[in-house]
C-alpha cells in the first residue's frame, strides 16, 4: 500500500512539474532514489527472510536507505524551496501588473476628465461665441432698419421741402422775369 501511494505520489508530482525542465529532472531523481530504496527494503527483507540473525548486511542495508531518504528530503526541500521562489517570484509579477494595471486605470480615467472637460469648455465656448454671435446679427438688423428709417425719413422730408420749394422758385423766376421786362 505504502509503495502504491508513494507512485500515485510521483506521478502527481510529475503532472504538477511537467512543463518545468529543471524539476522534471529532480524528480526523476527522487524516483530513481525511491526506487533504490524499495530494492534495499527488499533486499533487507529477503534478507531477513534468509539469515534473520546477521545484522552486519543489515546495518549496511539500513545506512544506505537512511542515505537515500537524507538525498530524498534533501532533494525535496529543495524542490520546495524552488516552488517557493517560484510563487513569490509571479507574486511579484502579479503585484506589479495590478500596480500597473491600476495606474493605468487612474490614468485613463483622468485623460477621460480631461477630455470630457475640454469638449464641455469648447462647447460651452461655442455657445457663449453663438450667442454673441445671435446678439450682433440683431443689432446690425436694427441697425439696419434705424438706417432704412432715416433714409425713408429724409426722402420724405426732401419731398416735403421740394415741392413747396420748387413753387417758391418757380414763382420767383416769374416775378424775376415779370419785374424785368
Amino acid at each position: 500500500v505504502a509503495v502504491s501511494n508513494m507512485r500515485f505520489d510521483l506521478e502527481k508530482l510529475r503532472e504538477q512539474v511537467k512543463e518545468r525542465g529543471l524539476e522534471q529532472d529532480k524528480i526523476k531523481q527522487i524516483n530513481d532514489l525511491a526506487y533504490q530504496r524499495l530494492a534495499l527494503l527488499r533486499r533487507s527483507i529477503i534478507l531477513y527472510q534468509i539469515e534473520p540473525l546477521k545484522v552486519s548486511e543489515q546495518t549496511v542495508i539500513t545506512e544506505k536507505s537512511v542515505n537515500l531518504r537524507n538525498r530524498i528530503n534533501l532533494l525535496l526541500a529543495n524542490l520546495q524551496i524552488e516552488e517557493e521562489q517560484s510563487l513569490k517570484n509571479w507574486l511579484q509579477r502579479s503585484e506589479s501588473n495590478i500596480q500597473n494595471r491600476i495606474f493605468l486605470e487612474v490614468l485613463s480615467v483622468l485623460s477621460s476628465f480631461l477630455i470630457l472637460s475640454t469638449v464641455y469648455w469648447i462647447l460651452s465656448r461655442h455657445y457663449l461665441q453663438r450667442r454673441h454671435l445671435e446678439s450682433l446679427e440683431q443689432n446690425l438688423a436694427q441697425e439696419r432698419e434705424i438706417g432704412e428709417l432715416k433714409l425713408r425719413l429724409f426722402s420724405m422730408i426732401s419731398h416735403e421741402f421740394r415741392t413747396p420749394l420748387s413753387v417758391i422758385l418757380g414763382s420767383s423766376e416769374l416775378l424775376k422775369e415779370n419785374l424785368s421786362s
